[in-house]
């Protein structure tokens, strides 16, 4: 259980009640493809401290505003915003390519943070629901 402060200043921010939860110990580690295990850990990380908690695969999903704008320009029935797919990190590439993010894989270096970049994700089911109305889009 978290910090009640933490959990009232987030219900404030919110305007909804919340409780604040931590999985001090209930880290868990997710079996990932053998191909993955040889090819996206950083160097001198042990495969046990490769582990992920509140995330299916991995913590962080990067993309692009070329990515989306690329997937809009594509389909006409539906302008997608990134509240489809949900990422923690939107980016822009320098060379404008949509896509150049899943081109990413081993280690991704910004300023002095080094990140394992694993895989492109390949995104659940939730991609297909209107995160505004919670009602399913019609599939393509």
């Amino acid at each position: 259980e978290g910090s009640e402060e933490a959990s009232k200043w987030f219900s404030k921010y919110l305007e909804v009640d919340v409780k604040l939860s931590i999985n001090a110990g209930g880290r868990f580690l997710r079996d990932k493809k053998e191909d993955w295990a040889r090819t996206w850990r950083l160097d001198g990380v042990q495969k046990d401290e490769n582990e992920v908690a509140f995330a299916d695969g991995a913590p962080i999903l990067m993309l692009s505003t070329q990515s989306l704008a690329d997937v809009n320009s594509n389909i006409q029935r539906k302008s997608y915003t990134m509240k489809t797919f949900r990422p923690n990190m939107i980016i822009s590439t320098e060379s404008g390519r949509p896509w150049e993010e899943d081109e990413w894989c081993g280690k991704l270096q910004i300023g002095e943070a080094i990140l394992a970049v694993s895989s492109p994700c390949p995104r659940c089911i939730f991609t297909t629901i209107d995160p505004e109305t919670a009602t399913r889009f019609v599939l393509i």
